[in-house]
This record gives C-alpha cells, structure tokens and sequence, in this order.
C-alpha cells in the first residue's frame, strides 16, 4: 500500500468515526464543543465549531485529532454543510489554517476550507487545482 492509499484509508477510518461519535453525541449546540472517544488504544479527540456564514447559512466545522500514547496523530476536517458531511485534510497555508477535500459537492469538485482567527471561507475548486477556487460562503464563529 503506498502513501496516499493508507492516508485515504486513516481518513476514512477517521471520517466515519467520527461521523458516528457526531450522530451519538448530537453535534455541538454552541460555538464550541469538545470530545474525546477512544477505539482500542488510539484515542480521538474532536473540536467542533460553529459558524454562520452569507444568508444564514450555518457550518460546523469538527476538528478531529488523534494521539496514541504522546504522539500526536493526523488531523482532520469534518464539515457539515448543507446537510452533508465532508472530510477534508490539511493543506500549506501562509496564514491561518487551510484543508481541502477532492469530494466536494459534484464528482468532479473539491472543497477547501480556510480559517483564520474568527473568520473563515468556503471554496470549491475543479479537478486538482486547489490554487483556483471560487468563494462559496464566507463565515464568521458564533459566539454564543
């Protein structure tokens, strides 16, 4: 198995946990909610966020890491927006935090997702190119 083939299967192993510890736990009810579960020695922990973004629309963003013993594991994006779930990796990034997603909301789209302080932007690119996105949504953290 190379690289990419074993980061996309810890990422769906990681996408459909916590997928799963969300459904259970029923999401996050403020701007900010943490989580931990654990599956056998690996231990997860999940940040979730809420933003509301142009027209009201609102996106929950779960930051899922993973720690076995005192390393830390990868990390991952969870998004829900428009009734829908999307796992996104991180990405380089000059400032903020940056993670993109080759499943967007077509087949032939991808989603990335930008944070920095309390702001934040949605985008979606076309085949490989995240450098060529166009802004769907931008967000502000609810404070509440």
């Amino acid at each position: 198995m190379n690289l990419r083939s074993s980061n996309l299967v810890v990422g769906a192993l990681l996408f459909t946990s916590i997928a799963l510890a969300g459904c259970v736990n029923g999401g996050a009810s403020g701007s900010k909610n943490s989580s931990v579960s654990q599956a056998g020695d690996l231990q997860f922990e999940q940040r979730t966020y809420r933003y509301t973004c142009d027209n009201n629309q609102v996106i929950e963003a779960r930051y899922v890491t993973t720690q076995k013993g005192n390393e830390d594991g990868p990390v991952l994006l969870v998004l829900h927006y428009k009734d829908q779930l999307f796992g996104l990796a991180p990405a380089v990034s000059a400032s903020g935090s940056r993670y993109i997603g080759h499943a967007g909301l077509t087949t032939g789209s991808g989603l990335e997702w930008w944070g920095k302080g309390s702001d934040a932007w949605l985008s979606r690119f076309t085949g490989d190119n995240a450098q060529e996105t166009e802004r769907l949504q931008t967000c502000r953290l609810d404070k509440s």
